[in-house]
């Protein structure tokens, strides 16, 4: 009976259709495991592959194997993925996910800081991403706990709490109309020009952001480089920038821009911390525990207002 890694061996190279690709992701040499699955075949008695000097097919017996392999490897990998959370877990370690250009959210920094100063013999380790690969990382076990801005869509196997609550900033040149030492309103929008990222990078965030702006006739200039960059544009053409996460980004456009009153209506920027349900391991109950007093404080500060 064939090895049941043969079998995940197999199901990468079913996957990528190419001893190449398949032997850089598993990390082994071409060759060896060009080996592997001949063994297998042999072991099988029946080939899997139709190779060719340009590519790789799936046989029709290789087909409908693959069909079960691949359920072999996704048990493999999630057995690897609960032994390393569990790992994590005996070494004191806490493997955080946060957003990229999320590294000045107040809430993040006071987060992170409440967590080294009450468990200093906790390893903090920090990886950044994009969102969605970060969701993935969670559903994965790679990380423990995502820093993620919002909105987010219902996902039913995690867990999230709010930990920032704010409305957004606008700065603008001083010598813009806005600048007209009262509160703007979302009206006085229509038709200005301003700088905004670019809304392939997340939609879902995009119009969460820039929705009522672009509702009031507010015309985006979008900017594919990153936030920072956003900052060199607004300044280099004397453009409105409305700001969410990076105050310090305000020291580049200098003493010439200033930030704006704002009116009722505008956009209101969320932050979270995301967790997989359920998961009650030691660490993340602990920030865990720290997040819901963050919360607790949006709350409150809701309650002044409507007092107000």
């Amino acid at each position: 009976m064939p090895r049941v890694e043969l079998f995940v061996r197999f199901a990468v190279v079913a996957e990528e259709l190419s001893f190449r690709k398949a032997a850089l992701r598993l990390g082994v040499d071409q060759p060896w495991l060009s080996r592997q699955i001949q063994q297998l075949e042999a072991q099988l008695g029946f080939s899997l592959f139709a190779r060719t000097t340009r590519r790789v097919e799936l046989t029709e017996k290789g087909q409908q194997l693959y069909k079960e392999a691949k359920n072999i490897t996704a048990s493999v990998e999630r057995t690897m993925a609960v032994a390393r959370s569990l790992d994590r877990a005996e070494k004191s370690l806490l493997v955080v996910g946060a957003y990229y250009y999320g590294f000045w959210v107040a809430a993040r920094v006071e987060l992170l800081n409440q967590y080294r100063a009450q468990y200093p013999s906790t390893e903090l380790q920090i990886v950044s991403s994009y969102t969605s690969s970060l969701i993935f990382k969670l559903r994965q076990r790679t990380i423990d706990v995502a820093l993620l801005p919002g909105p987010l869509a219902q996902m039913p196997d995690l867990e999230p709490i709010k930990i920032s609550q704010h409305v957004m900033r606008l700065l603008a040149p001083v010598e813009h109309s806005l600048n007209h030492g009262g509160p703007v309103s979302l009206s006085e929008l229509e038709g200005v020009t301003f700088a905004a990222f670019d809304p392939r990078f997340n939609q879902g965030v995009y119009q969460a952001r820039y929705g009522q702006l672009l509702a009031a006739g507010g015309e985006p200039m979008h900017v594919v480089d990153g936030e920072m960059a956003m900052y060199y544009t607004a300044k280099s053409h004397r453009l409105p920038l409305p700001a969410f996460d990076w105050p310090e980004g305000d020291l580049v456009l200098g003493d010439d821009f200033v930030q704006l009153e704002l009116g009722p209506g505008f956009p209101v920027v969320e932050h979270w911390l995301v967790r997989r349900r359920g998961d009650t391991t030691r660490n993340v109950e602990r920030i865990w525990a720290l997040a819901k007093g963050l919360n607790a404080q949006i709350a409150e500060a809701a309650g002044d207002t409507a007092d107000a």
